[in-house]
């Protein structure tokens, strides 16, 4: 659940966005394409940050 706080809102988007980034390294398309995992993971991290900015 998002926080209340608006500045830990902002430090959650930033730390999904490096985890997603992290995710990716050293993938191409084709790689994170066959990858079921990393997409999952990376949708759940779209997915919070998502949360996150409807409640800012």
């Amino acid at each position: 659940m998002p926080s209340s706080d608006p500045v830990r809102r902002f430090r959650d988007i930033v730390e999904n966005v490096d985890r997603i980034e992290n995710y990716l390294d050293g993938y191409d398309f084709a790689q994170f394409t066959q990858d079921p995992r990393t997409i999952d993971a990376i949708g759940r991290c779209m997915q919070r940050i998502t949360e996150v900015a409807i409640k800012a």
